[in-house]
Order: C-alpha cells, then structure tokens, then sequence
C-alpha cells in the first residue's frame, strides 16, 4: 500500500517537477532536525506526492526511487542560498493535474484529515506552512484531491 505525501515547494516547482525529483536539505539551519526533510528517507518507490504551490495543488508524482545524498541541484541558482549545499534527492515521476486543485476551497473537507502535527497546511485557513515540505497525509486527503481533477491514474503507474 502507497503512502501519500504534500510537498510545499512554490520556490523550487518548476525546478523540481522539470528535473522529476524532490529535493531538501539534511537538516535546518544550524543542523537541528526537521520531520519535514526526514520525510525524504521515509518516501519509498511506488509512494504518491501532491505538489502544492501558489495555493494550488498542480501535479500528482509517483516516487520512483529511494532518496539519497545529493548536492543542491545547480538549476536552483539563487534560491535557498542558506540551505545546506548536501541533501537528499528523491527521484519523482510528475503528472500535471489539470485543472489544478485548490485546496483552500474545499478546506471544510480536508481539514478534519490533515495531520495534527506536520500538516503542509493550516487545517482552519487552508494557507500552506512555510516552514513545511513534504509531509505525510492519509489516503483520504489524496482521494479528495484526485475527485476535483481530471488526471489519468494510469499515469502514475509508468
């Protein structure tokens, strides 16, 4: 059975979703452990990722494979110039959604199913955590997502 995850990453989408990765640092600042990029090395094959940014969810991943130490990938160019230049790669095939789903909208529905601790989003506003990356979800939190858009879910089994 597939775990589901939520990636914030409005900063690096079209970095991450053209290259078909994930990628965060190791650690925080100063080297304090964050769930969020502990995540990276819980995400196995087969797992699915909803890519949230500019308050919209855009694309649905498949992981392809296990993460593993990679450097900060050159095309992020200026952003996350704190992050650490060693992190964890998570190779991810992506499938736009179309049309994008907004989960603001349907926060009624969502927010009961979000996780108390490391939701990707405020369960009472639907605004996303900036501090959160990729965050574990339920399944059902991905169901309702999948029903708003009109992607093929055999696109996820290549």
């Amino acid at each position: 059975m597939p775990k589901y995850w939520w990636v914030n990453h409005k900063q690096t989408l079209r970095q991450e979703i053209d290259g078909q990765y994930l990628w965060s640092p190791k650690s925080s600042k100063g080297g304090a452990r964050n769930q969020f990029y502990d995540n990276m090395r819980l995400a196995s094959p087969g797992d699915i990722v909803m890519s949230f940014a500019n308050g919209q969810i855009g694309w649905i991943g498949r992981v392809a494979e296990f993460a593993f130490t990679a450097p900060k990938p050159a095309e992020f160019g200026d952003v996350g110039a704190y992050w650490d230049h060693e992190g964890w790669l998570l190779p991810v095939y992506w499938t736009e959604l179309i049309p994008p789903v907004r989960p603001k909208a349907m926060i009624q529905q969502l927010g009961p199913l979000l996780p108390q601790k490391y939701s990707p989003i405020s369960a009472l506003s639907g605004n996303g955590y900036q501090n959160a990356y990729l965050a574990s979800v339920p399944p059902e939190v991905f169901e309702i997502i999948a029903a708003e858009a009109a992607f093929s879910r055999d696109a996820l089994a290549r």
